[in-house]
């Protein structure tokens, strides 16, 4: 007749840690994808030029409704430092500020990668750098 051996039960060994101790771990960034950074940088350099040429636009508008604009192109005309043809065009800014930005968006970005690269090759030499993540509780 066979014997049924019944084993205890197993215990997990975990040690408790204070509450006041937070978890912590080393991490060293030793390299970095060019291609998420390009990602990352188009989308962040495009809303930066987004949102700086709609502070652009209303502040135009403000100055438009107020006066401002055609006071300064009237002053400067006084002082014959514009053509008394001159003319403002808002339209015209706004078409050159976009097309501005959208070289700042690429020419940015590509320094990004650029930079990331020499990163990369700085980080084969010393070893990366080296962060300590921590938990909030």
């Amino acid at each position: 007749m066979a014997q049924t051996i019944e084993a205890p039960p197993v215990r997990k060994m975990t040690r408790k840690r204070p509450k006041s101790e937070p978890r912590q771990a080393r991490v060293v960034i030793r390299r970095v994808r060019p291609w998420s950074v390009l990602r990352v940088s188009l989308i962040f350099y495009a809303c930066f030029a987004a949102a700086f040429l709609f502070a652009l636009v209303v502040l135009w508008q403000i100055m438009s409704a107020l006066g401002v604009i055609e006071n300064l192109v009237r002053f400067l005309k006084d002082f014959s430092l514009l053509d008394p043809a001159f003319e403002v065009n808002g339209g015209w800014l706004v078409t050159r500020g976009l097309v501005l930005g959208v070289v700042f968006v690429v020419v940015m970005s590509l320094l990004n990668v650029v930079v990331t690269f020499l990163y990369n090759l700085i980080s084969d030499v010393v070893g990366g750098i080296e962060v300590t993540l921590s938990d909030k509780s």
